[in-house]
């Protein structure tokens, strides 16, 4: 065994006997996130109004990155627990807003196209995430996933910030397009 590898174990060993990882705790710490997309239903219609969309896109990608931090630098099982509800939370108002700003700003003839592509690649994203989050704790530790998904929340937000921008010089999309 490499040097590398036995440091990697070493690591791997201590950051799940610092947040007293069993099975069981981490099997609720991933369900969690899935647990708070059903418990923020009632509250979508009344967050996702299309005048706020792009608000709440951009505070909700924001807050992704920030609680996927927040899982990285947990300290103790607590705080990995409600980093997580937090990430739930904004993560189904994230795609809620998606949705509806594809709803508000595509044009009639592409609504069908752009819907499905959405939906698409939401799903090949919920597909792979799990994957991709297996293949990191393999190969480092159980917390590195966390750096990841907080590398492509804030990509996404730095490719919305760039849309919204440009949005506007768009063929595909409706005239209607309020700033």
């Amino acid at each position: 065994q490499s040097r590398s590898s036995a440091a990697s174990d070493v690591y791997k060993r201590q950051s799940q006997l610092q947040l007293n990882l069993t099975e069981f705790k981490s099997a609720i710490a991933y369900l969690l996130p899935s647990l708070m997309v059903l418990l923020a239903m009632p509250f979508i219609r009344r967050i996702c109004t299309a005048e706020h969309i792009k608000k709440v896109m951009l505070i909700s990608l924001s807050v992704l990155t920030v609680s996927s931090v927040l899982q990285f630098m947990a300290q103790d099982y607590t705080q990995l627990l409600m980093a997580r509800c937090v990430l739930g939370m904004s993560l189904i108002m994230a795609m809620a807003a998606i949705d509806i700003f594809i709803f508000k700003v595509s044009d009639k003839r592409n609504l069908h196209f752009n819907y499905s592509l959405s939906i698409a690649v939401q799903n090949i994203a919920l597909f792979i995430a799990p994957i991709t989050a297996a293949g990191i704790v393999s190969q480092s530790s159980v917390d590195m996933p966390f750096v990841f998904s907080a590398a492509v929340y804030a990509l996404c937000l730095i490719i919305t910030v760039f849309a919204f921008i440009n949005i506007k010089k768009t063929q595909y999309f409706s005239k209607e397009v309020v700033a």
